[in-house]
């Protein structure tokens, strides 16, 4: 919002003299006498303010395209919003793309009342184990952010979600240039990171239709213990004028992501053991004698303050598909819509080694046994609005 203040100044305010004004001067010309007169006339007029807004509610903000690809490519969105005021966002990994980790509070309002939309389409709450979306970070690819804003207070009605009573987020897919071409980008990094980006643009078609494909590969040592953060993905988005008054807009997103857990550290763990605990998946043997121990009764061995210190493994897997159709109406100057249908399947599993638990001896014996999650989503739904001005 922008505001104007205009101030009347006095006579004496405007003398350029330096040092002091001498209020007692009389005036000694017709001009100086003229000069008074208007500046005697201008202070007797009242202040005045001038508020000029853009429509919104509340206090919202916007990242731009350009913002959001200000850091090394492969980094989460949410993770470059933090820059925002009121908004803290927390992950165990460099890039903020670990999900198990991922934590964005808005003002003290936590995910689960928070809203978050692409091109408004429902993202659900991002939360790690929904059942009502997935996270931005497999809805789009980096480099395919376009501007960002964040509402912070309850979102708007045009907000299509219903847990947006903390703020909403809407992210935005980049469109096709209208001009042949090809983007890459990559990053190289310590413990094993290294993504490869692809982005390939038609230009404008002969039919008025542009599209782009992109392609993504990423992948990623942990930065302590053992495992990986591995994802690929790809975005195809299609834009077709058809005549004057309407345009068809087609996106396709594909995500694969598999990714090993870090271990969960309270604060008397980091206060006792320090930052680098982690599961200890390299050392099966270690996890045998932790289960068995849990199990018997018995000491642990040194070092090992409980059970739940370091597990064996955990990890999590996510393959998702997410599409949607947009028709936009310029009907009239002032009679304006859009409709849109859109669909989102999600399977995997997250999964842990657990101490708590021996596999049976029918099943080839273990201290140790493993525990699932099984993430089965389908998601369809229509968006739509008519708006006349």
């Amino acid at each position: 919002m922008f505001f104007q203040h205009a101030h009347a100044a006095s006579a004496q305010q405007k003398n350029p003299a330096a040092g002091h004004v001498d209020q007692h001067a009389k005036p000694s010309t017709s001009t100086s006498t003229a000069n008074d007169s208007k500046d005697s006339i201008a202070a007797t007029k009242a202040e005045s303010i001038i508020v000029m807004g853009a429509g919104a509610a509340r206090e919202t903000q916007s990242l731009s395209h350009l913002a959001l690809q200000e850091v090394a490519p492969g980094t989460s969105p949410l993770k470059t919003l933090s820059k925002l005021p009121g908004v803290m966002f927390t992950s165990s990994d460099p890039l903020g793309s670990y999900e198990w980790s991922q934590q964005i509070i808005i003002r003290g309002f936590d995910q689960s009342r928070l809203g978050f939309t692409m091109d408004g389409i429902p993202l659900g709450n991002l939360a790690y184990g929904n059942d009502n979306g997935l996270s931005i970070g497999r809805a789009l690819q980096t480099e395919n952010n376009g501007p960002a804003s964040l509402a912070q207070g309850a979102g708007s009605v045009g907000v299509a979600a219903s847990n947006d009573l903390g703020g909403a987020l809407e992210f935005t897919s980049i469109d096709p240039s209208k001009k042949f071409g090809a983007d890459v980008a990559g990053t190289v990094g310590s413990y094993g990171t290294w993504r490869t980006f692809g982005r390939i643009n038609s230009g404008t078609l002969p039919g008025g239709g542009r599209l782009y494909v992109s392609y993504d590969y990423q992948d990623a040592n942990k930065w302590k213990g053992d495992g990986i953060q591995q994802q690929q993905q790809a975005n195809a988005k299609f834009i077709q004028p058809l005549g004057d008054k309407v345009k068809l807009t087609l996106f396709g997103d594909y995500s694969q992501r598999a990714e090993n857990d870090y271990q969960d550290l309270s604060l008397q763990m980091i206060q006792t053991k320090g930052y680098n605990v982690d599961n200890i998946t390299n050392n099966y043997a270690l996890a045998k004698q932790i289960a068995t121990a849990y199990q018997n009764g018995k000491p642990f061995p040194a070092g090992i303050a409980n059970q739940d210190q370091s597990y064996y493994n955990s990890a999590g897997l996510r393959q998702d598909v997410l599409g949607y159709g947009k028709f936009d109406f310029n009907i009239t100057d002032h009679l304006k819509g859009f409709a849109t249908v859109y669909g989102h399947t999600n399977t995997g599993e997250g999964i842990y080694a657990t101490p708590y638990t021996p596999t049976p001896a029918s099943l080839g014996g273990s201290p140790l046994s493993v525990r699932t999650t099984e993430y089965d989503i389908h998601r369809e739904g229509f968006i739509g609005s008519l708006s006349y001005q």
